[in-house]
C-alpha cells in the first residue's frame, strides 16, 4: 500500500518520467541526425539542437517520433509553421536542396533513420534507388514500411 507522502509525490514522479522520456527522445534525435541539422547540415549539440515537427503541429501534424527531426535554431526558426516544401523552395536553392536529399539518403541508408522518416522529409528519395536499374530486366526491390504501405522499384 502507498503512503500519503507517495501520493503527494506522484505529479512529481510522472513529471520526472515524462523529462526523461524527452531527454531519451532528444538524444535519439540528435544521434538520428549524427550531430548535425538534418536541413542546413551544421553540427548542433544536445543543448543547442531544437526539435522540429516536419508537418508543423498547427497544420494538422502529430507529436509522434516519426514527425520530429533534429534541427539548428536558425532553420527552426525560418522553417516555423510552413510546410516542408514551403520551406524548402523558399530558404534553399537547388544545390543546397541537393545536399539535404543527399543527407537524408545517407542516414536512411545507414540506418540512423527510419526509411519512413526519409520519405517524409524528401517525398523523392525513391528516385536514388532506380539510377541503377533502368531497363525492364532489373530485378524488382520493395520497401516496406511498418505494414502500411509499400514501394516498389524496377
Amino acid at each position: 500500500m502507498g503512503s500519503r507522502r507517495e501520493a503527494r509525490n506522484l505529479p512529481k514522479i510522472l513529471k520526472d518520467k515524462a523529462m526523461k522520456r524527452e531527454k531519451n527522445q532528444r538524444e535519439k534525435l540528435w544521434e538520428e541526425a549524427g550531430g548535425h541539422c538534418i536541413y542546413c547540415g551544421h553540427p548542433v549539440t544536445l543543448q543547442s539542437m531544437e526539435i522540429d515537427h516536419i508537418d508543423p503541429l498547427c497544420l494538422g501534424g502529430e507529436n509522434s517520433f516519426e514527425n520530429k527531426i533534429c534541427s539548428c535554431p536558425a532553420c527552426n526558426a525560418a522553417k516555423g509553421g510552413s510546410p516542408l516544401e514551403d520551406f524548402l523552395l523558399e530558404n534553399m536553392g537547388k544545390s543546397k536542396r541537393k545536399r539535404f536529399s543527399n543527407r537524408v539518403n545517407h542516414l536512411a541508408a545507414q540506418n540512423k533513420m527510419s526509411w519512413a522518416k526519409a520519405f517524409r522529409l524528401d517525398p523523392y528519395t525513391y528516385e536514388h534507388f532506380d539510377e541503377d536499374f533502368d531497363d525492364d530486366d532489373a530485378p524488382v526491390r520493395s520497401l516496406h514500411f511498418n505494414g502500411e504501405f509499400s514501394i516498389e522499384f524496377r
